[in-house]
């Protein structure tokens, strides 16, 4: 996943991977992009492994691949 393309889109975003497992990308408290895990595990947007992740929303799905594709 691509996360300057992520940013670009909007925030906040509810990602999933093909497990099953799903996050949400946002702003917390201190201005800071941070990742939750699904048991409300919060990680810094750097330090997210976020390899084979993509947007819960078919329309935020279809930005983020057209995004891709044009880059």
């Amino acid at each position: 996943m691509n996360k300057k393309i992520i940013l670009s889109i909007g925030l906040p975003i509810k990602i999933r991977n093909a497990i099953g497992k799903t996050a949400i990308i946002e702003l917390n408290a201190g201005h800071f992009v941070v990742c939750k895990y699904q048991n409300n595990i919060s990680v810094y947007l750097n330090d997210a492994k976020l390899k084979k992740w993509y947007p819960v929303s078919l329309y935020k799905r279809l930005v983020y691949m057209l995004k891709i594709w044009l880059t």
